[in-house]
């Protein structure tokens, strides 16, 4: 690093702590970490728990936030502390909030090396720290809660005693309590992206959604051959490598997916694996024959949009909300005749179960209390707030009588009470969007420290091409070659984010310069897999394999 980039970090640094405004205890004395470790979850499961939380919190007091501002929230306000959802969780819990908002990654590992902490971390993913939630405990960011959650945080003890999934993923291999996870409690939750195509071009080709790899192509080909689609399937270098990652486009070659899987207990890295060369020479194939769009690789998220809304492309993948809510809620308004579907992880012979697809893992991230929050009984009551049920329902549908109402009626629900969204989300007076609309009382769509309520996703994706869409998404077994949160020792995790960092960059590029055809095919077996055994892919393979064993064992 040079002298003046140093010099710049430093500065940057010093301007962010001065905002910080929490504790300014030195990280290093670590007299903050308890040192023994109680295990509060299975004093729950044995009935033995704390007196729920009184809220308000008698007495009261102030914490302080580091959290992102989404874009969403943006478009209302330019005071977080100002929308509903934060005045209303204030009274709810008696406690005053003060929020700092790192913009960006940059702008969070400054926060990190400044040394200076807020009392509360949101929205950022302790999972992809370096060296996970155990390395980011052991560096003095993160306080455990594990000698606080029986008598400050009863109601997140009570739903992690609940779900032995839950409270694996919830726990260090050394037994310390993270914090406080973003779960996502149901199925329906944790598939929604995939495949979309344009239903309107299916129509007049007289075509039925393909399922199979071989009804695909030959859908993109009459798409570009009878119909003059110039770029029949177009997706952003990100929404790209989800097709492989995801096993959307690899369970027809007999993988899982390209990425780190488990297969009965044993964890294998797909692009190792038998059939992965073949997945790469069909997207070549695509490619060459103008079917993917050529800039894939180049495109940003809004032209990738563009383009399934312009008919320049008529299949791309996305979300259910921000790809086919925003194409259908875009081109209704002027076209209502317009219209997308989803289609399932492709297979190799009609009739067959996808072998994977795109199932997100149950619990997501950690908001966490932090080495210096001077008053963290506060901070942990504050948190268990949304494990209650009067803070789940404000986390995930906002405020009674104005962004939701209950009621007993509502479709597939009928004699149950429901948490129905007002017309103020479903129908803007003001004209925002749902998503617009619904930032302002809740954060149901976002994550945080949370139990997500599918009745959220029922209504956010009300439209029936969307209802169709999840229905497809789900078929699959994507969620039996999950691999848990990966929790490694500091050393290991050093050691793993050396070789992915060098690995991940290389085998990024390749791939790339296969599918494009900048380098030949042969070269897979020649340079690539030794390339990849080069830096070390068998140890990474060990050092996931050690970790999946810690999360049976915990």
């Amino acid at each position: 690093m040079s002298k003046k980039i140093t010099a710049l970090i430093l500065a940057s640094i010093l301007a962010m702590s001065a905002l910080v405004g929490c504790g300014g205890k030195d990280v290093a004395q670590g007299d903050d970490k308890p040192e023994s470790k109680v295990d509060a979850v299975n004093d729950a499961k044995d009935g033995i728990v704390a007196k729920d939380v009184v809220y308000p919190i008698p007495g009261g007091g102030k914490l302080v936030i580091a959290d992102d501002f989404s874009s969403f929230q943006k478009l209302t306000t330019d005071d977080y502390s100002k929308l509903p959802l934060i005045q209303q969780l204030m009274e709810d819990t008696g406690v005053e909030l003060e929020y700092i908002h790192p913009s960006d990654a940059d702008a969070w590992n400054l926060l990190f090396a400044s040394g200076e902490y807020p009392d509360i971390i949101n929205h950022y993913n302790f999972i992809s720290y370096p060296g996970g939630p155990g390395k980011a405990i052991s560096d003095q960011i993160i306080y455990p809660i594990t000698d606080i959650m029986t008598e400050h945080a009863p109601a997140l003890t009570k739903q992690l005693a609940s779900n032995e999934y839950w409270r694996k993923s919830s726990v260090t291999n050394d037994g310390d309590y993270i914090g406080f996870p973003f779960i996502r409690r149901d199925p329906l939750l944790q598939s929604f992206m995939g495949l979309i195509v344009n239903e309107n071009f299916l129509e007049e080709l007289d075509m039925a959604p393909p399922t199979t790899l071989d009804q695909f192509t030959q859908m993109l080909r009459a798409f570009k051959d009878e119909l003059g689609v110039k770029k029949p399937f177009s997706a952003n270098n990100d929404f790209f490598v989800s097709l492989y990652n995801y096993g959307t486009i690899t369970s027809p070659f007999g993988i899982p997916k390209f990425d780190f899987y488990q297969e009965d207990g044993v964890v294998k890295y797909g692009q190792m694996e038998e059939g992965a060369k073949d997945v790469i020479a069909y997207l070549n194939m695509l490619y060459t024959e103008k079917l993917l769009d050529n800039d894939y690789g180049t495109i940003d998220s809004a032209t990738m949009h563009a383009n399934m809304m312009n008919g320049t492309s008529g299949a791309t993948f996305g979300y259910v909300g921000g790809g086919m809510g925003n194409y259908l809620n875009t081109m209704n308004a002027t076209d209502p005749d317009y219209s997308v579907a989803g289609l399932q992880s492709l297979v190799k012979n009609e009739g067959d179960v996808p072998m994977s697809n795109q199932v997100d893992t149950a619990i997501v991230n950690f908001t966490v209390i932090t080495s210096q929050c001077e008053n963290k009984e506060l901070a942990a009551q504050f948190l268990n707030y949304f494990y209650t049920e009067d803070g789940h329902n404000l986390i995930n549908f906002g405020i009674e009588g104005e962004s939701y109402d209950w009621v007993t009626d509502y479709p597939g629900y009928e004699g149950t009470p429901f948490p129905e969204y007002t017309e103020e989300i479903t129908n803007n007076p003001e004209g925002l969007t749902m998503n617009v609309s619904m930032a302002r009382f809740c954060e149901s769509w976002g994550g945080g420290g949370f139990m997500q309520d599918e009745r959220y996703v029922v209504q956010y994706s009300a439209l029936p091409q969307q209802t169709d869409a999840l229905k497809k998404w789900s078929i699959g077994n994507g969620g039996d070659y999950n691999l848990p949160s990966r929790l490694l020792d500091d050393s290991e995790a050093r050691e793993y984010s050396t070789i992915m960092g060098d690995l991940q960059t290389y085998k990024d590029e390749m791939i790339a310069k296969f599918i494009t055809g900048l380098v030949p095919m042969d070269k897979w077996e020649t340079e690539f897999i030794p390339t990849l055994e080069d830096f070390g892919i068998a140890r990474a393979i060990e050092l996931e394999q050690k970790s999946l064993d810690a999360f049976d064992q915990r």
